[in-house]
Formats: structure tokens, C-alpha cells, sequence
């Protein structure tokens, strides 16, 4: 029997015991006490069970008396101690009584009312008292392992049933315990069975039902054989009709079947027909989606060429048009930056040009200004261009964006429709570069105004 046999539910509120659980059931199972009258009704109730081992016959007597003292007063006393514990509120002590009583249980396996064995005691006492004694003295045998000064008490009393004297002579116990030695192989018998099967009492019981259960099924076995002529007639009068009606039946079903066969055959035809239609429907559509997609395919490699063409020109663009507002920023600045910054000799007034500019001054800034012009001009050009190729390249990329959409809705089936879009989409590209129509270097300006001005001196 482990620690967790018994169970001591307690009453948080009121420090009491709320219930008990104790293993006095078979296998150990716990017997459940709700209240300390419910348990004090079971004590009162194996007392008067056991009651019977103080009135048995003169020769046994002293083997059931000693029985009830040493082993059944002292289990229904430590019963008792647990329910006045229990009655007074004292948690500490039902604790202690609890766990007396377990070690004891531990120990002699005592066959309560509640147990089969008990049971089967208490019916065999009905025939055999003695049969019953030994039942009780064989399921009480203890076991190994045992501690305390209490149990061993219990378990010397229990050995001394089967023990010679100190002298080595009879005593009336021993005597009664060996006469009974074949009523205890009965006893011995009895409980083997039990252990195998439960009580064999119920086990006669149930074969008695059986019997009669038996007998029952003799009696409509009977009522069945005589009523089995008119159950022949019965059956045969049920097979002419059943053969009527299947032959009936058969004609109906062949009337059916044939009207089936032929809206099955008309309807299998027109579905054939409908079906031929579709068919050469979904082909051409197939076809044409195909070649849709086909078409798509190739003209997406397009449209990514023409979207990196825009890339790439629209960033030119940008690099020239920054190029060009820089010459035109530096051109604007440089005749003021040569005459501070440029170190040129004085000259006489007579040797001015014009009386005014310096002939060297003059030419530097001349060049500087011719270089920076065609600078400009070279970067006006490359910016136009760019500028034109971005355009360009934005209006094709959506016009092959336009032939898809166009392709996708269906609205380019025909062959024709489709060369006059591809026409469009892939004539010759311009550049946008203008023809120079003459020479805007300022240096020619200046050489003329110089030979004018020599021929007047």
C-alpha cells in the first residue's frame, strides 16, 4: 500500500476534516467517507458482521475468538480511534490514527465486508463455520517487511495460531488449528477461485440464468418449428408474386430503356455537334492567343531596349545641358577675367588699337572667346540631340506599349492592321542634329574690323 492510499480532505474555513479516503476496498481502492457519521455507520456495520465468530461451535471457538481479539478488535479499534479523532477535530491525531491503520493494512490484508473475500466469508458461514474461520485466518496472513512494535504484536498473535508451546505441547489452540487443516484446504480452494474468478457464488448464479435462459430459447425453438409449415406456404405464395412482378417489371424497364436510348442518341449527336463547334472556336483562339503571346514576348525585349535608351539619353541630356549653362557662364566672364588677371605691357596711345584696346589684350581674349564659342556650339549640338533621341525614344517605347494593349483587346487580327502599326513602330530614327549654315567664330568678325581700320591709317 503506497503513501498516496488514503486521502484527508480538510476545511480550510473551519480546520476540520471534510472527508476521508481510505484503501479498504479491492486493489487498494479507496473507500470514501463523506461525513464521521457515514464512517462510524461502516464500523458498526463490520462489527455486526463479524460478529458471528463469538458464537461458533465449542470446538472452534477458541481459533475464532482468538481471531477476533488479536486481529479483527484491533483493525475495528484503530477504525474507531480514527472516527472520535475525526468527531473532536483533532487534524493532527485522524493524521496519526490514518497512518496507523495503513501500516497495518500494509501488513494483514484484513477482508472487509467491502471485499470480495469478505463477501465470500461471510455467505460460506452460512454452511460452514469452521470453512469460514480459515478463509478469514489465510487471507490475514501477513507480509514481510513489517516495522513497528504495534504490528509485530499483531503478527506474533497471528503466528502463535500455528506454534507449539514454550514446552513443546499442544495447546488447545494448535489442536483446534490442526483438526481444521481439511476444512482449511476447502477455505484454501474457495479463495484460489475467488482470486481467479470472484466469488463462485455469483459465478452459480450466473449459470443459473444461464439454464434458464437456455430453457427459453427450447421453448421458441419449439413455437418456431411448428410454425414453420405456414411459413413454407407463406413463402412460396411470396415467390409466384415476386416472379410476377420481376416479370412485369422487366417489360416496363425494357420500354423505358429503349425510349432512353433514343433521347440519349439524339442528345449524344446534338452535343457532338455543339462540341465540333466549340472546339473549332477554342482552336482559332488558341491560335490567335498564341501568337499574341508570341508577339508579346519578343516585343517586351523591345520595349526594355527603348526604356534603357530613354535612360541613358535622358542622362546625357543632363550632363550636356550642364556642360553648356557652364561655357556659356565662363564665356560671359572671361574678357573681364583677362583684362584683371592677365599681366599685358603698357603701351603708347599711338600704338593702341583704336586708341583704346591693346593689341594683345585684344587677341587673347578674342581666342579665348573663339575656343569657348565652338565649345558651345559642340555642346548645344550634343544636348539638341540628346534631347531629340529621349523624345524618340519615349514616343517608341509607347508605341510598342500601344501595339500591345492593341494586341491584347484583339483589335489587330488582321495581317494588314498589324504591318501598318510595325510600320510606324520601327521607321528610321533622327537625330535632330541641324546643318551649319556658317562659320559664328568671332575671330573673322575682329580680322575684318582690323583690316578696315589698317587701310583708313
Amino acid at each position: 500500500m503506497n503513501d498516496e492510499a488514503s486521502e484527508i480532505e480538510a476545511n480550510n474555513t473551519q480546520s476540520s476534516v471534510k472527508k476521508i479516503k481510505l484503501p479498504l476496498r479491492d486493489g487498494n481502492e479507496p473507500y470514501t467517507f463523506n461525513s464521521v457519521e457515514q464512517f462510524e455507520v461502516f464500523i458498526s456495520e463490520e462489527k455486526n458482521c463479524w460478529e458471528w465468530l463469538n458464537g461458533v461451535p465449542a470446538q472452534w471457538s477458541i481459533f475464532s475468538k482468538h481471531l477476533k481479539t488479536h486481529i479483527l478488535d484491533v483493525v475495528l479499534s484503530m477504525l474507531s480511534s480514527v472516527a472520535s479523532h475525526w468527531k473532536n477535530k483533532d487534524m493532527t491525531a485522524v493524521h496519526q490514527s490514518t497512518a496507523r491503520l495503513e501500516d497495518l493494512l500494509n501488513v494483514i490484508d484484513f477482508p472487509f465486508s467491502c471485499r470480495k473475500k469478505g463477501r465470500a466469508i461471510l455467505h460460506e458461514r452460512k454452511y460452514s463455520n469452521i470453512v469460514s474461520i480459515n478463509m478469514l485466518y489465510l487471507s490475514c496472513v501477513p507480509s514481510d517487511g513489517f516495522q513497528g512494535q504495534e504490528i509485530k504484536k499483531v503478527v506474533d498473535q497471528y503466528l502463535s495460531i500455528a506454534s507449539l508451546n514454550r514446552n513443546s505441547h499442544f495447546s488447545k489452540l494448535y489442536k483446534a488449528f490442526v483438526d481444521s487443516e481439511p476444512f482449511r484446504l476447502k477455505a484454501n480452494r474457495i479463495l484460489n477461485r475467488i482470486e481467479l474468478f470472484g466469488v463462485d457464488r455469483e459465478i452459480e448464479k450466473v449459470s443459473g440464468e444461464l439454464t434458464k435462459v437456455c430453457n427459453e430459447v427450447s421453448s421458441i425453438k419449439e413455437l418456431c418449428e411448428e410454425s414453420s409449415s405456414e411459413f413454407e406456404s407463406w413463402k412460396s405464395d411470396e415467390k409466384k408474386e415476386y416472379i410476377k412482378w420481376v416479370g412485369e417489371t422487366k417489360r416496363d424497364l425494357n420500354v423505358l430503356a429503349r425510349k432512353i436510348l433514343r433521347k440519349f442518341v439524339t442528345l449524344k449527336t446534338t452535343y457532338i455537334r455543339r462540341s465540333s463547334k466549340v472546339l473549332s472556336i477554342a482552336e482559332k483562339e488558341v491560335s490567335s492567343a498564341k501568337d499574341v503571346y508570341l508577339s508579346q514576348v519578343e516585343l517586351n525585349a523591345a520595349v526594355t531596349y527603348w526604356e534603357n535608351k530613354k535612360s541613358t539619353h535622358n542622362n546625357s541630356r543632363k550632363i550636356w545641358l550642364g556642360f553648356l549653362i557652364t561655357l556659356l557662364v565662363i564665356t560671359s566672364i572671361s574678357p573681364f577675367l583677362i583684362m584683371k588677371y592677365l599681366p599685358v605691357k603698357e603701351l603708347a596711345d599711338d600704338k593702341l588699337l583704336l586708341n583704346v584696346l591693346n593689341p594683345a589684350t585684344l587677341i587673347t581674349t578674342v581666342l579665348v572667346i573663339s575656343i569657348l564659342s565652338f565649345s558651345i556650339r559642340l555642346c548645344s549640338k550634343q544636348f539638341s540631340t540628346q534631347q531629340h533621341l529621349y523624345l524618340e525614344a519615349e514616343e517608341r517605347k509607347t508605341m510598342l506599349k500601344t501595339y500591345l494593349a492593341l494586341m491584347n483587346e484583339g483589335k489587330l487580327v488582321e495581317q494588314e492592321d498589324r504591318k501598318l502599326a510595325l510600320d510606324a513602330l520601327f521607321r528610321p530614327a533622327q537625330t535632330g542634329m541641324v546643318t551649319e549654315s556658317g562659320n559664328i567664330v568671332p575671330s573673322d568678325s575682329v580680322v575684318k574690323i582690323i583690316e578696315r581700320q589698317s587701310g583708313k591709317t
